[in-house]
């Protein structure tokens, strides 16, 4: 039955927000600290000498095996490949990190390879919903598109052919609740999963309604950079975000953090880019 409902509403809203004026999506791969940390953790050789797809599995999988999942994770430095890596490498499950650190520090090691690479936050509908995702998007040269990688699950989504999908293809699949199915090493932390699992597919299809991304796809992303907000049309995402603070006050009380969310969502100016300049290439 979720997974009917939340489908529906990716059929329904198929449309999107005509593009806002003055966004520059951009690529920084040349920060000393990603190349500090490409050196550190050696992950030119992690990547291998194959092509663009290759190379993203290879870093994909390492950091899946050496950093787990933890979505408890309550972090109190900057979230960026650095401190995640050196709060979280290789020290079990006690140390994992949630989706938005994780998928943070794969976009950092990718864009230190010189891989054109973003992160994405995947939001669901409902405003009374505590819960969200967030991926990778990387551009593999070779297939002269993007694909969606998500290092909580280890996984990579196909669609019948076995061609790896972007978020944008992926939505539009669920919504059609079409065949999808996942490369055969997805798995959360030690939990091996099955390719065709339902359960993540409505995962996906709850949380893949609307997307945020930075501006600028660099070092400390989330540090004076714009956001940038892929949503469809006649949805409200102003009102969506203040209900879900105002939920989260009501079930959590009147924390600073929520106060401070609060303020700056009223204050904030939403910018708008539709799907297909997302999926450019770059």
């Amino acid at each position: 039955m979720s997974f009917d409902v939340y489908t529906s509403l990716l059929k329904m809203f198929d449309e999107f927000h005509e593009d806002s004026k003055d966004i520059h999506l951009s690529y920084d791969l040349t920060n000393q600290e990603l190349q500090k940390i490409n050196e550190k953790y050696k992950l030119n050789d992690i990547a291998g000498k194959g092509d663009s797809f290759s190379k993203t599995i290879n870093i994909l999988f390492w950091l899946s095996k050496n950093c787990y999942h933890n979505g408890n994770f309550n972090f109190e430095k900057e979230i960026n490949a650095k401190n995640v890596l050196e709060y979280s490498y290789q020290k079990g499950e006690e140390y994992g990190v949630n989706c938005l650190a994780l998928a943070t520090t794969l976009t950092e090691c990718l864009l230190s390879i010189n891989l054109i690479a973003r992160t994405i936050s995947i939001m669901p509908f409902a405003p009374y919903d505590y819960d969200n995702h967030v991926i990778t998007h990387v551009y593999i040269k070779e297939l002269k598109k993007w694909i969606m990688v998500d290092p909580t699950y280890r996984c990579y989504i196909m669609d019948k052919e076995k061609t790896p999908l972007n978020v944008f293809e992926t939505r539009e699949l669920l919504s059609n609740q079409d065949y999808v199915v996942f490369n055969k090493e997805i798995k959360h932390n030690d939990e091996k999963i099955e390719e065709d699992s339902h359960e993540i597919k409505e995962y996906y299809a709850k949380d893949l309604f609307y997307f945020m991304t930075p501006e600028i796809s660099c070092h400390n992303e989330r540090i004076k950079n714009r956001r940038i907000y892929i949503v469809p049309s006649f949805y409200d995402i102003k009102k969506s975000e203040i209900l879900n603070v105002e939920y989260r006050i009501k079930n959590e009380g009147e924390t600073e953090w929520l106060k401070n969310r609060q303020k700056n969502i009223k204050e904030r100016n939403y910018l708008y880019l539709v799907p297909s300049e997302i999926i450019k290439q770059p």
